[in-house]
């Protein structure tokens, strides 16, 4: 989901230079060609890279193990997916002309058992796209199959990573509207209810799905308090409230949060996790070390006379999933990992006063929930349930009032139980700050480039 932010950048000079090193300059040129215009948005590659296909089932034998590490490395760097497959049987069949489909490229991939089999491809084959245009080679896959069917995985790469960025900027611009109309909404005199209410209806309004139950957590609850049915809770002039809300499309999400604050005392903690964030953001860029940005965060808090939340961090994201296995710590770290190109990323940084402890443990409550397994239950409304959930949030997290248009609150939530207790649904318990300390938040979501990122969620 890289946008560069000119013509080419360092990426499409390695990609070219390593083209014309390993094939001949008429594939290189048609290659390179749809790897740019990727990058730059425009998308081409459907139409230009059949041409290379045809050509590369062509290629004398003695450059194929060189071709073949290259589309490898090429399409590893570039994220291989089950999406991938969807975007060829969506987008594809330049393959039917040359008797190349993502069955075949699964089949022949797969017949040589590769160790990085794909198998989104295998997905696609399952789904029936196209299958009927496949060839079936028999025995072993030749070396020019192969090749060919790496170029058909790159090209897949390519246009999956530009649907996604499309996707992303969309979920991106909604949840930035939105946060922008929560920051300067009048809360006072609100109930918690209708604040989650309002914003989740303002992001399907727009036209995206929430990615999680609005947070709407007061004072020293950092995190992952959302409304009960009808929750009673009524905001105060004295609160500091963080409303941290999510819009997916497609399953690509945008994360972001503001913490709006009514008590003239805390505007400068307020400041800190803005500001924070603002530096943090200005020192990413691809391969920027997440050490180095928990680093940022960390003196940027402590010079304005505040302590950041070292258990709480930001997060990798991926289709469906909010917290996709990176975390961006919010203190120096010993090690970590670097910012990739090909994903998004959510930074938060969180700020408690300096008598803080500067933690959060589990708090009771737990009103927020998740998909953990599919596995029957034996109980027939457990069962149903949990297929209204897949069916209706896929992996990421609902709450207990999104449940009310198909079951009565008390049936719903007794019927959730057992989903818990079975441990097919994950329960999150609320945030506390571990000294009771107020604390504050601020986040975006944004994707890394050559020179620095592209803010998702940026303000409209």
């Amino acid at each position: 989901m890289h946008i560069p932010s000119g013509p080419t950048s360092r990426r499409t000079d390695r990609f070219l230079l390593a083209t014309k090193t390993l094939m001949p300059k008429y594939i290189a040129t048609t290659t390179a060609r749809a790897y740019t215009g990727a990058m730059n948005g425009i998308s081409p590659i459907i139409n230009s890279t059949s041409p290379a296909i045809s050509t590369a089932s062509r290629l004398p034998n003695s450059m194929i193990p060189a071709w073949v590490v290259f589309i490898k490395s090429m399409a590893r760097e570039t994220r291989v997916s089950a999406a991938a497959a969807v975007t060829v049987a969506r987008f594809w069949p330049p393959a039917k002309g040359h008797g190349r489909s993502a069955t075949w490229c699964g089949r022949v991939l797969d017949r040589r058992t590769d160790e990085w089999y794909v198998t989104g491809l295998g997905d696609c084959a399952r789904h029936g796209r196209y299958g009927a245009h496949a060839a079936r080679p028999r025995g072993q896959a030749s070396p020019p199959e192969r090749a060919s069917a790496w170029l058909i995985v790159l090209s897949a790469c390519l246009a999956c990573w530009y649907v996604q960025v499309e996707d992303y900027l969309k979920a991106g611009r909604i949840a930035g509207e939105v946060r922008e109309i929560a920051r300067n909404t009048d809360w006072v005199g609100k109930t918690v209810y209708e604040l989650c209410e309002q914003v989740e209806s303002d992001i399907r309004r727009r036209g995206a799905e929430c990615a999680f139950p609005v947070n709407a957590s007061i004072n020293e609850t950092a995190a992952h308090y959302t409304a009960e049915p009808d929750d009673p809770i009524v905001i105060t002039d004295q609160d500091l409230v963080k409303i941290d809300l999510g819009a997916h499309v497609n399953g690509y999400i945008a994360d972001t949060a503001v913490t709006v604050c009514y008590d003239p005392e805390y505007d400068l903690m307020t400041s800190a996790a803005e500001r924070a964030l603002a530096k943090a953001i200005s020192v990413m860029k691809t391969g920027t070390k997440a050490r180095d940005i928990g680093r940022t965060i960390e003196s940027t808090i402590k010079d304005m006379g505040f302590k950041p939340i070292a258990n709480l961090s930001g997060h990798s994201l991926d289709q469906y999933t909010i917290h996709a296995g990176k975390t961006i710590p919010n203190v120096w770290s010993i090690g970590g990992f670097s910012l990739s190109g090909q994903s998004a990323y959510a930074c938060e940084p969180f700020v408690t006063t300096r008598d803080g402890g500067g933690f959060v443990r589990n708090g009771k409550v737990k009103n927020i929930f998740a998909l953990s397994s599919r596995k029957r239950t034996k109980d027939a409304e457990a069962d149903r349930m949990l297929d209204h959930i897949w069916e209706r949030f896929n992996a990421l997290p609902f709450a207990l009032r999104w449940l009310l248009t198909e079951w009565e609150e008390k049936e719903a939530r007794s019927t959730l139980d057992i989903l818990v207790r079975k441990k097919a649904v994950h329960a999150y318990p609320v945030l506390v700050e571990i000294h009771g300390e107020r604390v504050t938040q601020a986040e975006h979501t944004f994707i890394p480039n050559d020179t620095g990122v592209t803010l998702v969620t940026a303000a409209p």
